[in-house]
């Protein structure tokens, strides 16, 4: 990646924790309570329809364990990945 598609790639991943920060905590609190009745696909389709709004984001599908997601910016994936006590992004 150059240098400006990695800033592209850090802005987008900074808005997408501004925008979305509610929604996925709302989603792991459910997440939490009613994992063993619920298909994690479903909140994927939630998740998807989140992201369509930014730019360059290709949602890639959603993890149980860790409760998450994947998605590509500029051709890197990257995992977002939560967890009672924190919530992270990471390339991967």
């Amino acid at each position: 990646m150059t240098p400006q598609e990695i800033e592209l790639a850090k802005k987008t991943l900074k808005a997408i924790l501004t925008g979305t920060s509610q929604l996925i905590g709302n989603l792991y609190s459910r997440w939490l309570e009613e994992s063993e009745y619920e298909d994690i696909a479903e909140y994927g389709k939630v998740v998807k329809n989140a992201l369509k709004s930014y730019e360059c984001v290709e949602f890639i599908k959603m993890t149980k364990r860790p409760f998450g997601f994947i998605i590509k910016i500029q051709g890197v994936s990257f995992q977002f990945k939560m967890t009672i006590r924190s919530y992270s992004f990471k390339a991967i």
